[in-house]
């Protein structure tokens, strides 16, 4: 939720897509549709930087919270996938 953009919601539960577009959301305004792109130093304006606003993790977790009814509205799966499985390690020469 706090790398998507609103174009994406597609890949979030069905229950946080207001979350992203709809202008009654309570966090609307970590999406904005309008924002700057520093181009400095890029060849091309899609290698620039977004700049968006800093995401309030804990405002934006309780209203993600509100908005699945605590988890109720999660699939099994969706919880699965949202669930931490431990340690991973990443091995390289």
């Amino acid at each position: 939720m706090s790398v998507f953009p609103k174009q994406s919601r597609a890949a979030v539960p069905q229950c946080y897509h207001y979350l992203l577009a709809d202008s009654s959301s309570p966090v609307i305004d970590l999406y904005p549709c309008n924002f700057k792109v520093d181009v400095n130093g890029a060849a091309f304006a899609w290698m620039g930087v977004s700049l968006l606003p800093y995401i309030d993790m804990p405002r934006l977790l309780n209203a993600m919270n509100n908005a699945d009814k605590g988890g109720e509205l999660l699939t099994p799966g969706e919880k699965e996938r949202n669930q931490r499985t431990g340690d991973i390690y990443l091995f390289y020469e």
